[in-house]
C-alpha cells in the first residue's frame, strides 16, 4: 500500500504513470457509456416511429365501406404507400432512406427489408435494419426491428 502511495506522490514534482493510466480507463469507460446511452435512445426512438408509421398505414388502407359493417379489410397497395410516406415526410428520410443532421452528417438510415401486409387480417409487419454511425464515425451499428401491428376491433364498450 505505502509503494501505491509514493507513486501519487513524487518528490520531484512530476506525475506518476498510474494516474495517467487511471485518467485513460475513466475516458474511456465514460466514451463508451456515452455510445451505448445513444445507441439506446436511437433504437427506442425509431421503434416509436416505425410503431406510428406501421398503425398509420393501417389506418388510412382501412376501407370505410366495411367499417361500417363491422368487418376489417384493407387495400394493401394504399398501406404500403401510407407506410413509405410517412417515413418520407414525417421521419424527413431522402430517397435513400437516410436522414441527416443540420451539419450534414448521416444519422441513421433505415434498410426496409420486407413489408408484409394482408387485407383480410389487416395486420402489417415491418421488418430490417437501422444502420448508425459509431462512436466519431467508427464503424456502424445495425439496430434490427420487427414491427407487427394490426386493427382489431372492440365493440360494446
Amino acid at each position: 500500500m505505502k509503494r501505491l502511495l509514493t507513486k501519487f506522490k513524487s518528490k520531484r514534482g512530476d506525475i506518476g504513470i498510474l494516474p495517467l493510466v487511471i485518467f485513460v480507463v475513466f475516458l474511456a469507460i465514460g466514451g463508451i457509456a456515452n455510445e451505448m446511452v445513444r445507441f439506446f435512445a436511437i433504437q427506442d426512438q425509431m421503434s416509436v416511429e416505425l410503431n406510428r408509421a406501421v398503425n398509420l398505414c393501417i389506418k388510412t388502407a382501412m376501407y370505410d365501406s366495411y367499417r361500417m359493417d363491422k368487418e376489417n379489410h384493407l387495400d394493401p397497395e394504399l398501406a404500403e404507400e401510407a407506410f413509405y410516406d410517412y417515413l418520407h415526410e414525417y421521419m424527413d428520410l431522402d430517397d435513400r432512406f437516410e436522414r441527416y443532421s443540420d451539419d450534414d452528417e448521416l444519422m441513421y438510415r433505415i434498410k426496409v427489408n420486407t413489408l408484409e401486409i394482408n387485407g383480410d387480417t389487416t395486420r402489417a409487419t415491418a421488418k430490417g435494419i437501422i444502420y448508425a454511425p459509431g462512436f466519431f464515425h467508427i464503424g456502424t451499428f445495425e439496430l434490427p426491428f420487427n414491427i407487427t401491428s394490426r386493427n382489431q376491433r372492440i365493440d360494446g364498450l
